[in-house]
C-alpha cells in the first residue's frame, strides 16, 4: 500500500508517460529487495547485533516473525492491489 508521501512523489512524474509502466515493472523487484532485507534476520552477524544491543526476543521467534512477514510481502507482489498506482 502507498503512503501518502508516495502519492506525492508519483504525482511528480505525472509528465512522463513511461513512468507508470517503469513503476509497473519495478514494483515487484523492489518487493524482492524488501522481502531479502527482511530475511537478514537469519544472518548470524545480524542476530549477534541484536544480542549485543539487549534483544530479549528468543531467536527462532524473531525468525518466525520475520519469516511471516516476508511471506505476506511475497503474496502482495505476487496479486498486487488493482489500481495500486492509479492516481488519487
Amino acid at each position: 500500500m502507498c503512503y501518502p508521501a508516495c502519492w506525492d512523489q508519483i504525482a511528480a512524474f505525472g509528465n512522463d508517460p513511461d513512468f507508470r509502466r517503469r513503476l509497473d515493472l519495478l514494483y515487484p523487484l523492489i518487493g524482492l529487495r524488501w522481502g531479502v532485507i527482511l530475511l537478514n534476520e537469519f544472518l548470524p552477524e545480524r542476530w549477534e547485533r541484536r544480542t549485543l544491543a539487549g534483544a530479549g526476543e528468543e531467536r527462532g521467534r524473531a525468525q518466525a516473525k520475520q519469516l511471516d512477514k516476508a511471506r505476506r510481502l511475497l503474496d502482495r507482489l505476487r496479486k498486487p492491489e488493482p489500481g495500486l498506482f492509479d492516481a488519487r
